[in-house]
């Protein structure tokens, strides 16, 4: 009967230590899976908003060179060459909305939104410029373009925030995950620990009591005497 007790008692702690080693083995592979999955997401939409930052800022820069001639000695190829910028932000923003880490986010509209409300005032800043009127295009880049800039720029760092915020929250959920974890494994393993300790514990109580009655007997014990 003890033996079998015995052999229970073994099965059920190399069962449960088995269970808490699988369960471990999921949680490191689901980390890592979201971890590369952060990282695929996450280098190409750090890239693609690097470049779209930079686009933005070098239309705006053109703008200002252009209304500005007597910092620029030749700025006739300045419209053309803002027109390109202009178009690459297109695919710049067609390239962020294809991510899958902004689905179901607002971020692939706002600046869809704004990528267009840009363009169309890129083009009407170009079309006062190619009818020689730099001083209304100045006031027009004034008092429209470069705010329009400015909003567009506050999306792309909300945007960006945004891939920070995703890459803090899963940093901060591996954390308490691997506390859970970590607390639930020492639990398992101190398990026989506590088990031997428990049995020393009762041996000791059991020889402590036989020795008290073996130097210390009663004669109640022994009616017949």
């Amino acid at each position: 009967m003890r033996s079998s007790l015995r052999f229970w008692i073994f099965a059920g702690l190399l069962a449960a230590n088995l269970v808490v080693g699988v369960l471990s083995l999921y949680f490191v592979r689901s980390v890592n899976g979201r971890y590369a999955a952060l990282f695929e997401d996450g280098v190409p939409v750090i890239y693609n908003l690097r470049n779209l930052t930079r686009e933005v800022t070098g239309v705006q820069r053109f703008a200002r060179r252009i209304v500005t001639p007597e910092h620029e000695a030749a700025w006739a190829s300045l419209p053309p060459q803002m027109t390109e910028a202009r178009e690459r932000l297109d695919l710049r923003v067609h390239d962020l909305g294809g991510l899958e880490i902004f689905k179901g986010t607002p971020h692939p509209a706002a600046l869809a939104a704004l990528n267009r409300e840009y363009s169309d005032h890129v083009q009407q800043f170009l079309q006062l410029i190619a009818a020689n009127r730099v001083a209304e295009a100045s006031a027009f880049n004034l008092a429209e373009l470069r705010p329009c800039h400015d909003r567009y720029q506050q999306a792309i760092d909300a945007a960006a925030d945004y891939v920070e915020l995703k890459g803090r929250d899963l940093s901060e959920r591996y954390a308490r995950d691997s506390r859970f974890f970590g607390g639930l494994s020492l639990a398992f393993a101190s398990v026989p620990l506590v088990a031997v300790s428990i049995g020393v514990l009762v041996v000791t109580v059991l020889i402590g009591v036989l020795f008290l009655v073996i130097i210390n007997p009663r004669s109640d014990r022994y009616p017949g005497r």
